[in-house]
């Protein structure tokens, strides 16, 4: 299996999260150890609940949905960039939680570049209107 695709797999484990992500990587280094863990091994890292990790019990699930995904992907004529891949842009590895996988359709190399982000909420508060 690719790095990617251990990236994408793990990124879409129902009920994992972001922060349930980045806390496996942080214990066990990277996407496939998260995979190939025990689920014994998989409890005892500091704040994951089961229901987290519920979904990677069924390994092979995990790696077919992230095939699918690649294969989409594919289709779309788009790409996926892992955080750990050179094209990842260096600014938003930075965040606390930064997004595990980017998916990129176009110029790659315009990653690279400076860039503006836009945060807001699909469901504004009149405050934030």
């Amino acid at each position: 299996m690719s790095a990617t695709l251990d990236w994408i797999s793990l990124s879409l484990v129902p009920g994992l999260g972001l922060s349930g992500f980045w806390r496996l990587i942080d214990h066990f280094q990277s996407p496939a150890a998260v995979i190939r863990a025990s689920r014994k091994d998989l409890l005892c890292v500091k704040g994951i609940r089961e229901g987290q990790i519920s979904g990677l019990f069924e390994r092979i699930e995990v790696v077919v949905r992230g095939e699918r995904e690649l294969l989409r992907l594919n289709a779309a004529g788009a790409a996926a960039v892992a955080f750990e891949d050179p094209r990842y842009p260096a600014l938003l590895k930075e965040l606390p939680d930064p997004p595990p996988v980017l998916y990129v359709r176009g110029r790659m190399e315009l990653l690279g570049l400076p860039s503006v982000a836009i945060v807001g909420s699909r469901a504004a508060t009149a405050y934030g209107r």
